[in-house]
């Protein structure tokens, strides 16, 4: 726990409430008794900061996006000093009273997926959440030609179907009220195709 305190000041009115050792990760969840407004710190097996959620500490003034972009990207280096040599600013979402940047890796101008580290900034330039989901140094080489959308769907449409019913969720799926609809799936569906 010592090492997660260096990345975050936990209040007198908060108490230690997960001490978690798995996964190669140590995480560390601190609160109040009503478990709201929580400090969370995840690090991997080296103590290196892999997750930090925390309230922002001041009331400061406002920053323009360009300074909270440049606090952004300067925790990542203070965590990772080459991150920016393989991540670049993908989407930036503003808040209210925070805002958030995506940061991606990319090969022929495409990201890579499971590569994306996110960091929330507030309003005031202090970091209050960060996400990092590593990058690779040695990115797959870019294909020289790219399956076609026809191609595509001959794969889909040749794919074996099955009608079934399932219970669809409208927090998840894209449905007018939560309930049993019938749902054709294919094994195919789940898998990667070919470029």
């Amino acid at each position: 726990a010592k090492s997660a305190l260096n990345f975050v000041s936990i209040p007198h009115d908060y108490q230690l409430f997960v001490e978690d050792y798995s996964n190669e990760q140590a995480k560390f969840i601190w609160a109040r008794d009503e478990l709201v407004d929580e400090i969370e710190v995840t690090l991997d097996r080296n103590g290196k900061l892999i997750e930090l959620t925390r309230l922002p500490s001041t009331n400061g003034t406002l920053l323009p996006i360009e300074q909270q972009q440049a606090s952004a990207e300067q925790f990542l280096i203070s965590q990772y000093a080459e991150a920016l040599n393989y991540l670049t600013l993908s989407n930036v979402i503003q808040k209210e009273d925070e805002t958030i940047f995506y940061f991606d890796q990319y090969v022929g101008g495409y990201p890579l997926a499971s590569y994306t580290t996110k960091i929330t900034v507030s309003k005031s330039g202090e970091i209050i959440g960060f996400k990092y989901n590593e990058y690779t140094k040695k990115p797959p080489a870019f294909p020289s030609q790219l399956a076609g959308e026809g191609a595509i769907l001959r794969q889909l449409y040749k794919a074996p179907w099955k009608l079934s019913m399932k219970y669809l969720s409208s927090d998840i799926y894209s449905v007018p009220k939560p309930g049993l609809y019938p749902v054709y799936e294919s094994p195919i569906v789940y898998h990667s195709f070919n470029a």
